[in-house]
């Protein structure tokens, strides 16, 4: 059963959601959850993760502290991980998710990772 959660204030207009006890930052997110877990029930993907540990994709220097990326979900995919995130429409087109896509997707290319947004 879907749950609002109460107060819910965001710039993007997203809504968080609580599934079964579960908290997501939207409904698109927790859709795209139960999605992935039927696909690993079927076999298709493997260690399915909910908000894995978080990907420093610029290090730190002297001029700036370390910059990190944390996905919605990872997971393994014919042997490769993937990390997945679910972005509206609307916030895909934004200049500072190009931006940060751009490091993501370089990191991950990096580090023999694939990154997906749905």
């Amino acid at each position: 059963m879907l749950k609002k959660i109460a107060n819910n204030k965001n710039k993007y207009k997203n809504r968080r959601v609580e599934v079964r006890g579960i908290k997501f930052d939207s409904q698109k997110e927790a859709r795209r959850y139960f999605e992935l877990e039927a696909l690993q029930k079927a076999g298709e993907i493997a260690c399915l993760t909910l908000k894995p540990a978080r990907l420093e994709i610029i290090p730190k220097s002297a001029l700036h502290k370390a910059k990190y990326y944390q996905a919605d979900f990872s997971y393994i995919q014919k042997g490769v991980l993937v990390y997945e995130d679910a972005k509206s429409e609307y916030l895909q087109k934004t200049e500072l998710w190009r931006m940060k896509e751009m490091l993501i997707l370089n990191y991950c290319e990096k580090h023999g990772f694939s990154f997906k947004v749905v």
